[in-house]
C-alpha cells in the first residue's frame, strides 16, 4: 500500500513541473546570466586597464631610460621594464577571453543568437588558460625559491 501523492514508479519524479515553473526557472537563469555577464565585463575591463597600465608605465620607463647613460642600474631597470611589458601582454589574453565569455553570456541571456554551448566553451577556455597561467607562475615562483636557497647555501660555505 502506498502513501497518497507518491508514485509507485521509482524512476518518475514525485514533483510536477508546470509551464509556470519552467518559465520561472528560465527567467531566473537569464537573470543570473545577465548578472554574470556584467561581472565578467567588469573584471575584463579591470584586467585590460591593469595590463595596459603596466605596459604603459614600463614602456614610459624604457623611453626615459633610453636617454640615460649605460650604467648597471639603468640596464637592470630596463630588463625589469621589458619583463613587466611582457607580463602585461601575457595578461591581455585572459582579459580578451573574459570579454568573449561575457558577450556569450549576454547574448544567451537576451535570447539572441548565443547558445549555451558557446557560453560554456568560452568559460572553459578562460578558466583553462587561467589555470595554466597560474600553474606556470607557481612553477616560476618555486624555481626562484629553489635558486635563492641554493645561492644562500652556496654563499654561506
Amino acid at each position: 500500500m502506498t502513501e497518497p501523492g507518491l508514485n509507485t514508479n521509482p524512476y518518475q519524479s514525485n514533483y510536477s513541473h508546470s509551464p509556470a515553473d519552467v518559465t520561472s526557472n528560465l527567467s531566473s537563469i537569464h537573470d543570473s546570466l545577465s548578472s554574470l555577464a556584467k561581472w565578467q565585463t567588469y573584471f575584463a575591463v579591470l584586467g585590460l586597464l591593469a595590463s595596459l597600465g603596466a605596459i604603459g608605465v614600463m614602456g614610459f620607463q624604457l623611453i626615459v631610460l633610453s636617454g640615460l647613460d649605460n650604467s648597471g642600474i639603468v640596464e637592470g631597470l630596463a630588463a625589469f621594464a621589458i619583463v613587466a611589458v611582457l607580463v602585461g601582454l601575457f595578461y591581455i589574453v585572459p582579459t580578451v577571453k573574459l570579454f568573449k565569455a561575457a558577450s556569450s553570456a549576454r547574448a544567451y541571456a537576451a535570447n539572441q543568437s548565443g547558445s549555451m554551448e558557446s557560453l560554456l566553451q568560452r568559460q572553459v577556455s578562460f578558466w583553462r588558460y587561467l589555470g595554466i597561467m597560474v600553474s606556470v607562475v607557481l612553477g616560476i615562483y618555486l624555481m626562484i625559491v629553489l635558486v635563492a636557497l641554493l645561492f644562500g647555501i652556496a654563499s654561506s660555505m
